[in-house]
């Protein structure tokens, strides 16, 4: 890949008082490009996934725990949700992405970041380079316990000008570091 395949490149930061929460199952889901993080300071853990469509008895062929989500296409620029129907999340494990870790995320992925790795001192601070797909028909999906949330999140919120100089002034001594 070189520059010309890239759509956009954007800083994910997460603060230490925010990062410390749990995160529930209402955060698992895929992403419709493919992106590279590469994780500036913190880091996190993310729980991989396989779709499965068989939900009878609630264990895979392996014995695997299967766990029965409801697939939600998620149109962000509409701010819709569109229910795709039942379908089986079966772990595959967890991984932990460290500060100074390259991660690639393919549309396939499906995921949920579990936790955080910050400090007080360090947040979490990743920049992501999004690449441009020759193949746009890869949906964002969300998978909910519960297909009736309102509270899902279908659109990104920007910062208050004070805040955002703040959160900005964090970021930049976490990259000089």
């Amino acid at each position: 890949e070189s520059l010309s395949d890239v759509e956009k490149i954007r800083l994910n930061f997460w603060p230490f008082a925010r990062s410390s929460c749990l995160l529930s199952d209402k955060s698992t889901h895929n992403h419709p490009r493919s992106f590279t993080s590469f994780i500036i300071s913190g880091g996190y853990k993310h729980i991989i996934y396989k779709e499965v469509t068989d939900l009878s008895g609630g264990k895979d062929l392996d014995n695997n725990e299967i766990i029965p989500f409801n697939k939600v296409r998620l149109n962000r620029e509409l701010g819709v949700k569109k229910m795709i129907g039942k379908v089986g999340l079966r772990p595959l494990g967890t991984i932990e992405n460290k500060k100074n870790m390259v991660v690639r995320i393919d549309p396939s992925l499906i995921h949920r970041i579990s936790a955080y790795n910050t400090t007080p001192e360090e947040s979490t601070l990743s920049m992501n380079i999004v690449y441009k797909e020759r193949n746009l028909r890869q949906k964002l999906h969300i998978y909910l316990p519960n297909p009736d949330e309102e509270h899902v999140k279908t659109s990104r919120t920007f910062l208050e000008r004070s805040a955002a100089k703040a959160i900005g002034s964090e970021m930049v001594s976490l990259i000089h570091r």
